[in-house]
């Protein structure tokens, strides 16, 4: 059992992966999609159950969440598999 398992398909999850080479792995996460776009469907095979977010809000598992967005003068910097940065003027 994996959790978080999105992080499956980095080098050191699929080195230990191929040590113990498991009959099935069961893999869970609420962020499925990587920022690098690494396929989870070459560590697990099948997806047993998928619900975004705007269908679990249309659905009801999850109440809507307002959005609130404002300008400042801090600009955001998105750097590949790093996290956000924030630069400063």
């Amino acid at each position: 059992i994996i959790d978080e398992c999105h992080h499956a398909s980095a080098k050191s999850y699929t080195t230990i992966l191929s040590y113990f080479r498991p009959g099935f792995i069961l893999g869970l996460t609420a962020t499925p999609e990587r920022a690098d776009g690494a396929d989870l469907l070459e560590v697990f095979q099948t997806v047993a159950h998928k619900l975004d977010i705007r269908d679990a809000v249309e659905t009801g598992v999850l109440c809507p969440r307002p959005l609130h967005t404002c300008e400042n003068e801090y600009r955001y910097v998105r750097r590949p598999h790093q996290r956000v940065q924030v630069q400063c003027p």
